[in-house]
């Protein structure tokens, strides 16, 4: 006869395991820095620097403005205006409205950070979030036309597609889930937040904004890191060959590889490489859409807090991911060719 205790055994070994497992895998990074500390300390330099000089002045403002206009009333707002269309489209509040012009504005990691604000408000639950997430998840416009686009692809009509591709993939996985656990949907109106001093709520934002930020930089920095030591110890090198069997150019797939943990190191490699400006874009497209390791747990540091499933998470980036890539393929086809 078994019992409950006997039937969570096998699932209590699965975690003991995976435990091990990332024991082992902080291991070999603390070993690997310490054979080669010049060149992984550098590799950590380097994400710093990315994120000195393209993150903080892209998401930082946004970030300050975004957490000062919920302060003053304006997410309420725009919550009543598109109520009816966000509750028909994807079941969610108006509310989900906001975060995703916040987060099309801002980029990676804002969507998650305004989703587990509303959570702790109590405006939203873990499933409507799951929802909102689906279709708040994205890469911000001067990452992607001015930093991709134009400054890797060095082309303006490749960036282009690529934002219009992020934006039509994030509104169609939206539909895809929007009838994830969404039977008893019950949108809670916003209420107006108390008048606070004005020197409150500029210290709040700060504070804030700043703790957020310097979370990501954190992020990039390690998982630039991690990518480089994962590279030279062969680890992405299995990945690398299947990807080469589906017909993928070497160059390409080694910055594919890179790309699954940093979103901005895989382009980067991937811009560098010879090929058409389509293959190009079509595989920067891919990354900007998963996002990388790094921007998942930048986005998974504020969304578990919110009672989002892991599992969930990833299930939306994998169909966004693939539905970003057929949208930038077919754009590239007309219209780059």
């Amino acid at each position: 006869m078994f019992t409950t205790k006997t039937k969570l055994r096998p699932l209590r070994l699965i975690f003991y395991k995976a435990h091990i497992i990332l024991i082992f895998f902080i291991c070999v990074i603390i070993v690997s820095i310490l054979i080669n500390p010049v060149k992984y300390i550098q590799s950590a330099l380097d994400g710093l620097i990315v994120w000195a000089t393209v993150i903080v002045p892209a998401v930082f403002p946004f970030l300050f403005f975004s957490l000062a206009l919920i302060e003053l009333g304006m997410a309420q707002k725009i919550s009543k205006i598109f109520y009816p269309l966000t509750s028909k489209l994807f079941k969610t509040g108006g509310v989900s409205a906001y975060i995703f012009f916040m987060s099309l504005i801002s980029g990676y990691p804002i969507g998650a950070k305004l989703i587990e604000d509303f959570y702790n408000k109590g405006f939203i639950d873990s499933y409507e979030g799951a929802r909102i997430i689906s279709f708040c998840s994205m890469a911000s416009p001067m990452f992607v036309l001015g930093s991709v686009g134009i400054g890797l692809l060095k082309s303006y009509a490749a960036g282009l597609i690529l934002l219009i591709s992020q934006i039509l993939s994030n509104i169609i996985n939206g539909l895809i889930f929007s009838n994830y656990k969404s039977k008893n949907f019950q949108s809670k109106l916003l209420i107006a937040p108390q008048p606070k001093n004005a020197d409150n709520v500029l210290s709040e934002c700060v504070y804030n904004s700043v703790i957020s930020v310097l979370t990501v930089g954190g992020f990039i920095a390690i998982f630039y890191m991690i990518a480089e030591i994962l590279n030279d110890i062969y680890f992405l090198y299995p990945l690398r060959l299947i990807l080469e069997k589906l017909g993928i150019n070497e160059n390409f797939s080694d910055g594919l590889t890179r790309g699954l943990i940093e979103i901005t190191n895989g382009c980067l490699h991937i811009s560098a490489q010879g090929g058409s400006l389509i293959q190009k874009t079509v595989c920067c497209g891919f990354l900007i859409s998963w996002g990388g390791l790094s921007v998942h747990f930048q986005n998974l540091a504020f969304l578990t807090k919110s009672g989002i499933k892991i599992s969930f998470y990833f299930l939306s980036k994998t169909t966004q991911s693939l539905i970003m890539l057929i949208i930038t393929l077919i754009f590239c086809l007309i219209f780059l060719r």
